[in-house]
């Protein structure tokens, strides 16, 4: 191919480019219909900041990926409600469009009922809203063009700050507690992180905690859902039963911070079957009403929160199990990270030592156990298993049969658990599988 051929087609392939993109950039007809359509034409995630001057005022900032209410009160601001609001009006349509002189009094938009503005970086819209129009709907003025705009679009533009307010009890989630401690009447509940989501219980008494259980706990609260906030002064911190709350509930942040809730009274004339309460939380401007429903924690005492957790590492982690007392049953890891026996020396044909490893992790608690270590059956534990990793040694004690029950004391902790009959069994089926134990013929086998 000649050299000039191959210029020509340089110059073919740039000018298709550049016609793709111009036409990639050019809006077509429908789009232009659409645009024209639309009452103001925005995107969701650049606005920063949103205001109404006039009737019921409203100021609303973007602050990172959140939102805050500045007035009429400074409150957190729920941010899908504040984004869903845009774009509602974003995609709002205008009924027609008026080819008269927007200003008109006319319309009511000489002194507006209200003045909103939704601005960004670079772009500011301005909406102004009139009076109704004889036909359907309101007038308003959009960008100074007057426009006719729907009731549903009305009432988008007329919503209260507190259709924006956070409506949670509190605007920070679980993974922000450090700590918390919880007084109600003369108890009081504690529990502080262990690290990653660990949490340990230090009073009524130390022990871990269960960290599901835990951090069910701590969505109860800051995302406890409030019904409504008390703003018009009728119902005041005595009144609310706030000054000596029935439950105080002080929650230390990651970053410090420190904010107490307090729950208050019963709201009188409030729906039954929701059982309102009074609450309020450090940082927050209103009393709100929350549902005892939502607050499960209230129907709880401190033990329903430790850990039934046998071992405190995962036996994945582990390099050495033993299990001592009746019968005697060791394995560890080989270099192929294999589990083999190390006791017996010679174990029966057939012996698989990994069948031992899941005997101990079938092992569940099922509840605590009230009562002393003799009574339990661990004054002489029928096993004691080690659980080695490379920088941990987790102990267990199984007790023998009570009443047809079985106890486990985990090693470190002032605490007996009631372990499930199943686990166990299987347990029991694993350390015979290692040492043939049961398996005598003739009148032995029937002692």
């Amino acid at each position: 191919m000649k050299r000039s051929t191959w210029i020509l087609l340089a110059v073919v392939l740039v000018l298709a480019g550049v016609v793709f993109f111009w036409e990639r950039k050019v809006p077509t007809t429908d789009e232009l219909k659409e645009s024209k359509d639309r009452l103001i034409s925005i995107k969701t995630t650049g606005v920063t900041e949103l205001k109404r001057e006039g009737t019921s005022p409203l100021h609303l900032v973007k602050d990172g990926d959140k939102w805050k209410l500045l007035a009429p009160v400074k409150d957190g601001a729920d941010r899908y409600r504040v984004e869903g609001f845009l774009d509602r009006l974003g995609s709002a349509k205008v009924i027609r469009r008026l080819k008269i002189k927007a200003g008109s009094g006319k319309y009511g938009l000489k002194n507006p009922k209200a003045t909103w503005t939704i601005s960004g970086t670079g772009f500011s819209h301005t909406i102004k809203v009139g009076k109704k129009a004889s036909i359907e709907g309101i007038y308003a003025e959009s960008d100074s063009s007057l426009v006719v705009v729907s009731n549903d679009v009305a009432k988008q533009l007329s919503k209260v700050s507190n259709d924006f307010r956070l409506k949670n009890l509190l605007p920070f989630g679980t993974d922000e507690v450090q700590g918390c401690s919880i007084k109600r009447g003369g108890e009081k509940f504690s529990f502080t992180r262990n690290g990653g989501d660990e949490w340990k219980i230090t009073a009524p008494f130390t022990d871990r905690g269960n960290a599901t259980k835990v951090q069910e706990l701590l969505d109860d609260v800051c995302l406890c859902p409030v019904f409504s906030f008390v703003d018009d002064g009728g119902v005041g911190d005595k009144d609310a039963g706030l000054v000596s709350p029935a439950v105080t509930i002080a929650l230390a942040l990651k970053n410090g911070k420190k904010v107490l809730v307090k729950l208050g009274g019963e709201v009188k004339g409030g729906d039954p079957k929701k059982k309102l309460i009074y609450a309020s939380a450090e940082g927050r401007p209103s009393i709100m009403e929350v549902s005892r429903n939502s607050l499960r924690f209230l129907r709880a005492k401190p033990t329903d929160y430790r850990s039934m957790d046998l071992f405190t590492h995962a036996l994945y982690d582990a390099e050495k199990v033993s299990i001592h007392g009746l019968h005697s049953v060791v394995i560890k890891r080989n270099a192929r990270n294999e589990w083999e026996f190390i006791e017996p020396e010679n174990p029966p044909e057939g012996a698989d030592a990994s069948v031992l490893v899941a005997g101990v992790s079938a092992l569940k608690a099922k509840g605590v156990a009230d009562g002393d270590r003799k009574s339990m059956g661990l004054a002489k534990p029928l096993y004691t298993i080690n659980v080695k990793g490379k920088d941990f040694l987790d102990t267990l004690e199984v007790g023998k049969e009570v009443n047809g029950s079985t106890f486990a004391a985990p090693g470190g902790r002032k605490v007996i658990l009631r372990l499930e009959n199943d686990g166990l069994s299987r347990l029991k089926e694993s350390i015979k599988l290692a040492t043939k134990v049961g398996k005598k013929k003739g009148k032995e086998a029937g002692k």
